[in-house]
């Protein structure tokens, strides 16, 4: 009963330790490297390399910030499921106000939002990628990925030698004909035919 009870014990710390302490430091690291990234820039206005009144800077700064009041509800499964439930209409509404926002601005402006927005997603996409969830799943993906590429692999390679194997089936198709001759002039030659 006492090994029951420490085993228990032990998997509520565990579970607690990954599920809660665990994702908070996630959390904790994800809001610092965006504070970092809002912070650059800020810094790349302040020193007068894009304008604090460019849309681009607006709606990357907008973006920044919500990104850090929003961090600690950011999860794969959420992702995952959001990924899942968004529209074909959805996707163009959401490309339809990036552009409007970055096209307003000069050129200058874009670029340099553009390259702090893909460090913004790309330090998403490491937190979303050190997710549990996400850890305990990739055997699973794995899986699933190497079915798909061995298929995809042997429909190229069916594809690729069409001719290789209409030799075979030829070859095969003559060895088939003369087992059947063979066979059916044996059953001629037996005495129950």
């Amino acid at each position: 009963m006492a090994t029951a009870v420490q085993s228990l014990v032990s998997i509520s710390f565990l579970f607690f330790l990954v599920f809660f302490l665990v994702n908070q430091h996630r959390v904790d690291r994800l809001r610092q490297q965006l504070f970092f990234i809002r912070d650059a820039l800020f810094d790349e206005a302040a020193a007068g390399r894009i304008s604090f009144d460019s849309r681009a800077y607006v709606y990357t700064r907008t973006v920044l910030n919500g990104l850090l009041r929003f961090s600690h509800r950011v999860s794969f499964s959420r992702f995952f499921t959001a990924a899942l439930l968004m529209s074909k209409s959805d996707q163009s509404e959401s490309r339809h106000v990036v552009r409007a926002a970055m096209s307003a601005s000069p050129e200058a402006d874009r670029v340099v939002c553009e390259q702090y927005l893909k460090k913004a997603h790309l330090a998403m996409l490491k937190h979303l990628g050190s997710s549990p969830v996400f850890l305990m799943l990739i055997p699973v993906l794995s899986l699933i990925l190497t079915w798909i590429y061995s298929m995809s692999l042997f429909t190229w390679a069916l594809n690729h030698c069409k001719s290789q194997l209409l030799r075979l089936d030829i070859a095969a198709y003559a060895e088939g004909r003369s087992v059947l001759t063979t066979s059916r002039e044996s059953t001629s030659n037996s005495r129950f035919a």
